[in-house]
């Protein structure tokens, strides 16, 4: 039951975000039970768009530095939604990031969290290689920690890691 709130709630968050094309869209969503062979559960189905993500991308073909500009631009507009909206994103990394072949979109709001009243949020949630300092110190997140996350990710997509080199391609 809990899994199903939280994954109600992250559509819920995305469809205040419907109107930003650089965030992936949920266009709708249904839960489907089902028992088979003495198991049961709960899927849930989202009907969106079919987009390939950054972390694929870079194995496969690398990403040159024209592109890295337009991903940071992108995703700066993204994070500007974000922001209007009073939400943290809390896990900004290639794996979150899509593409449609013409922009680059946010996705994955699974643990991200709307601030209230100009609050932060306290949580331990995040991508360790990505995530800020604050989010492992129980200290307090704000927009800052999405910040954050885009810079490690920049730094990901230019600096060839210790065990791929091919991540960047010129």
């Amino acid at each position: 039951e809990e899994m199903r709130r939280a994954a109600e709630a992250e559509v819920n968050l995305m469809h205040q975000l419907k109107d930003y094309y650089n965030i992936v869209q949920y266009y709708d969503f249904e839960f489907n039970d089902w028992q088979e062979d003495g198991s049961f559960g709960t899927d849930l189905l989202i009907r969106m768009d079919l987009l390939g993500n950054l972390s694929a991308r870079m194995k496969k073909e690398g990403v040159t530095q024209p592109e890295i500009v337009k991903i940071g631009i992108d995703i700066c507009t993204a994070l500007e939604a974000c922001a209007e909206h009073n939400i943290i994103h809390r896990d900004i990394k290639p794996d979150n990031i899509f593409s449609n072949g013409r922009q680059y979109l946010l996705g994955d709001f699974g643990i991200s969290k709307i601030i209230e009243n100009g609050m932060g949020t306290q949580t331990n949630k995040g991508t360790a290689h990505y995530a800020a300092p604050e989010q492992f110190g129980f200290r307090q997140s704000d927009v800052r920690t999405d910040v954050y996350g885009l810079g490690k990710t920049f730094l990901s997509l230019l600096n060839a890691s210790e065990n791929d080199d091919s991540q960047i391609s010129t």
